[in-house]
C-alpha cells in the first residue's frame, strides 16, 4: 500500500486514519478508566496486560466492524470509487493560498510539509548562529591570551631589579605571569599579584631601582612609498629648457 501512496497523506488516504482509529481511540481510553477505576477500589492502581487486552477488544470490534469499514472506504473513495480525496486536497490547497495571500505569507507554511521545514531552517540558522558566537568567544580569548603573552615576554625581558614591580601596572603583572605560565585568580589584589611575579622571577633587590621602561611591541614596517611620476608641466619645461639654449647657441654661432 506504501509503494502507491504519495509521501504524507496516509492520514487521509488509509481508511484506518481516517476512521477505524478516530472511533477506537477515544472508546479504548474510556475503558482504560472504567477497570482502572474498578481496581483502585481493590487497592490496585495499576493495569496488567491482560487488562489493557480486555479494555480493547470491545473498542477494537466496535472501530472495525463492517459500518465503519465501509464508512471509511466512502472517506477515503474507495466505494464508492471516486475522486473525493483529490478534490478534497484541491479545496484544501485554494484555501490555504487564500488565507496565504490575505496575511502575505508563503502558502507552503501552512502545511506540515512548509511548517516542518521553517521549523528545521530555524533551528539550523539557531544553530550556526550559536556556534560562530561560540567561535568568536574561543577567536577572541585566544587572541587575548596572545596579547597577554607577548606583553608578558616585553615585560620580564625588561625587568632587571625586584623594585621595578612596584612601577607595574596590573595588567602587566598579569601578563608576566601568563608569559610564565603561573596561574592568577581574577580576584587578586594588585599586591598579591606582585608577589607572585616576585617569587616565579627572583630578581635581584640590591643597589638602586632603575626606572622600569616598556619595550616597544613589534610593528610590521611600513612599505616604501612608490616613487611620483614625472609630471607633464615638468616635461614641457624641460622643453622650453631645451628650445632656448638651442636659440641661445644659434645666436652665439
Amino acid at each position: 500500500m506504501s509503494e502507491i501512496q504519495p509521501p504524507h497523506t496516509t492520514h487521509i488516504l488509509q481508511g484506518e486514519d481516517v476512521v477505524h482509529f478516530c472511533v477506537f481511540k477515544p472508546a479504548y481510553h474510556q475503558q482504560k478508566l472504567l477497570v482502572l477505576a474498578k481496581k483502585v477500589t481493590t487497592g490496585k492502581y495499576r493495569l496488567s496486560v491482560k487488562d489493557l487486552l480486555a479494555c480493547a477488544r470491545e473498542p477494537w470490534e466496535t472501530a472495525f466492524n463492517l459500518e465503519n469499514t465501509l464508512k471509511a472506504w466512502q472517506k477515503i473513495g474507495v466505494q464508492p470509487f471516486n475522486r473525493r480525496v483529490y478534490w478534497d486536497l484541491v479545496a484544501a490547497k485554494e484555501k490555504r493560498e487564500k488565507i496565504a495571500s490575505e496575511v502575505s505569507i508563503d502558502p507552503e507554511l501552512l502545511t506540515v510539509t512548509g511548517m516542518v521545514q521553517e521549523k528545521t531552517a530555524k533551528r539550523k540558522a539557531a544553530e550556526e548562529a550559536a556556534k560562530n558566537k561560540k567561535d568568536a568567544r574561543v577567536a577572541k580569548r585566544q587572541q587575548q591570551a596572545a596579547d597577554a603573552n607577548q606583553l608578558g615576554s616585553l615585560v620580564i625581558s625588561a625587568l632587571t631589579h625586584a623594585g621595578q614591580l612596584e612601577q607595574l601596572k596590573v595588567g602587566e603583572i598579569r601578563g608576566a605571569l601568563a608569559f610564565k605560565g603561573v596561574a592568577a585568580a581574577s580576584n587578586l589584589l594588585k599586591a598579591q599579584l606582585k608577589q607572585l611575579l616576585s617569587d616565579a622571577l627572583q630578581l635581584p633587590s640590591e643597589g638602586p631601582v632603575p626606572r622600569f621602561v616598556l619595550p616597544a611591541l613589534n610593528v610590521v614596517a611600513a612599505a616604501p612609498a612608490a616613487p611620483e611620476p614625472a609630471h607633464e608641466s615638468d616635461d614641457s619645461n624641460d622643453d622650453i629648457t631645451d628650445e632656448s639654449d638651442e636659440e641661445e647657441g644659434e645666436i652665439v654661432a
